[in-house]
């Protein structure tokens, strides 16, 4: 029972998520070790920072191996060429990355023609990560 719960946890969060429009999906690795609280300061600023974001979507997932985490991120912009080239940009100085227009990838959808990355982004929601959804 409690893993349907979890379940029904994840898939709801990611039916919200995928309510939302979204402009970029981005997912990225660190080079250096970094906590959920330095992702989590570096998310916010940005959110903050850069003027042409109006929602965004960001979960830190840790690797199974150490507290260090990976991010993925969506988010709903009204300039996305100029926000995707900011960001592309701005992660390249922190390590890998792969960030893109949602509306360049099939692969986003699913057959319901909804966008399957946003339940992606939602899986860990209910192990206790650090998530949050930002809108201006």
């Amino acid at each position: 029972m409690f893993k349907t719960n979890i379940s029904r946890f994840n898939n709801t969060y990611g039916e919200f998520i995928a309510s939302q429009n979204w402009n970029i999906y981005g997912t990225t690795t660190y080079k250096s070790p970094t906590s959920s609280t330095s992702n989590r300061r570096l998310f916010e600023r940005l959110f903050q920072s850069e003027k042409s974001i109006d929602k965004m979507f960001f979960v830190s997932e840790p690797f199974i191996s150490s507290y260090h985490v990976h991010c993925h991120f969506l988010i709903s912009c009204n300039d996305d060429i100029k926000t995707l080239n900011k960001l592309t940009s701005k992660f390249s100085r922190y390590g890998r990355h792969q960030i893109n227009l949602i509306s360049d990838v099939d692969y986003f959808k699913n057959d319901k023609n909804e966008f399957s990355v946003c339940y992606y982004v939602t899986k860990s929601l209910s192990k206790g990560v650090d998530y949050d959804f930002f809108i201006k």
